[in-house]
Parts: C-alpha cells; structure tokens; sequence
C-alpha cells in the first residue's frame, strides 16, 4: 500500500513538471529571464560577414534597423548575437580593399558575445592606432579661454559678435571671418580643426571652430573663407553652435 502511495506521489509529480514544460515547446525559449542592457550598450545579430586584411565587416541587426559595423579581424559567424558601446559613426566611408563606399559605418572597438565583457581586455579589441585613416576618434574639443586680442574685422566680412548675434541670417552662406588662432589640431576625421578669436563677443560666444585642409600656426592671424554651419552634432559630446566648414586661408 505504502509503495502504491509512492508510485502515485512521483506520477503527480512528473505531471507536474509536464504541465509547467509544455509552454515552452518548439518555441526556443529558455527558462531564464534576461537583466535589462545597460544604458548604451547595443545588442545586434550578425546578419552577414565581409573580411578584409585588417577589418571585419558587419551588416547587423538591431530592432527593426539594419546598418554596418566594423571591428579589428575577427573570426564572426553569422546569426551569432554581438553587444558593443563605443562606436564612431563615419558617412560616405570608402573601403579601397572592397572598392566599396559605404554611406554610414561604425567603427567599433570592442565587441563582446557577452554584455558582461565590456570594457574588459580582449583578443581583437580595436585600438585608435588600429582604425582606418580619417576615423580617429575626435580629440576632447579644447578648452577655451577669451584671450586679451582685438583685430579688426576684415573688409566684406564679419565678426565673431555679429556671427553669433546673427547666426540665422548666415546659416548655409559663405562668409569672410579674420582672427587670431587659439588652437590648432591636424587630421582629425581628416580635416585640420582650428579655433579662433578676434576680441568681440556675443552673449558669451567669443571662439569659433573652424574646419579646414589648411595648416596655420598658433598665434597668427589669418583671415578664412568658409561656409557656415549651425548646430552640427559629431556626437559623443561634440557639438558646435556655429561652424566654419571647407574654410580656406585667404591672402591678406
């Protein structure tokens, strides 16, 4: 009797086990609940694979949006599931060794089967030596400080007051700027970044960022020529209210 109680015990069980189970078939869930993602950490399925000599190039999944990463060469099979966070966006990128340019691709320095592995050493890690010409990480912008100068605006141009007080009436126009230089960076995202300042201000605003091919020397006062640009956005931090881009050195 006390057998036949046990054989019914263990048959509830195992009913038990059955029932709770049966949710589950043939739907490729796991019994395990995932912890949210961090705050900018994504999460992507790899949905083709393209190598190079020293890249590997994905298209992934994330959502509903596919785009294209690129990290140092790796051996990545498709379908697996990746997570990276940093990641520099480069437009209109040409690949010489594919013969191919691609309108947007992120260059990733770390990927990772496992969210947990962020920002912990890896084999195949992306150091800025190892990414592409023109897709270096952009410096912090400087540190800018209103220095003791008064240059005199030049003729048919404008000064960095009235560009700020005026901003709207110049946005897309070609203008004509004199200043002395600030600062002076070479080859990020393979333009030449200057600052410059001519002693005027505008509610605050007294430097203006400038992109250029161009090569000047710190101290010296130059006079550009450049479309103007508003609010553009690099992200990670690098914003500028106004911008001076294809600015060229102009003669005297």
């Amino acid at each position: 009797m006390k057998n036949k109680k046990n054989i019914i015990f263990a048959i509830l069980i195992l009913a038990g086990i059955f029932l709770i189970t049966i949710p589950f078939w043939n739907t490729g869930k796991k019994l395990t609940v995932s912890d949210p993602l961090a705050e900018g950490i994504h999460q992507v399925e790899v949905q083709s694979v393209t190598q190079t000599t020293k890249y590997t190039y994905l298209l992934v999944e994330e959502g509903k949006s596919e785009y294209w990463i690129a990290i140092s060469r790796q051996d990545i099979s498709e379908g697996v599931t990746l997570y990276f966070s940093n990641a520099l966006e480069m437009k209109n990128f040409a690949s010489k060794e594919l013969g191919k340019t691609f309108d947007k691709v992120y260059f990733v320095q770390q990927v990772s089967e496992s969210p947990d592995m962020l920002g912990k050493p890896q084999p195949g890690s992306m150091s800025d030596n190892a990414m592409p010409q023109g897709a270096t990480p952009p410096r912090k912008q400087p540190e800018t400080r209103r220095t003791d100068i008064q240059v005199e605006k030049v003729k048919g141009g404008v000064s960095i007051a009235e560009l700020y007080e005026f901003h709207p009436r110049y946005a897309g126009k070609s203008i004509k700027v004199k200043g002395q230089v600030t600062h002076f960076s070479s080859q990020i995202m393979g333009k030449n970044w200057v600052h410059i300042q001519d002693g005027s201000e505008f509610a605050g605003n007294f430097d203006l960022a400038l992109s250029t091919q161009d090569s000047v020397t710190i101290g010296s006062t130059v006079v550009f020529s450049g479309i103007v640009r508003l609010n553009k956005d690099f992200g990670s931090g690098y914003f500028y209210k106004i911008l001076i881009e294809e600015a060229l050195v102009q003669k005297p």
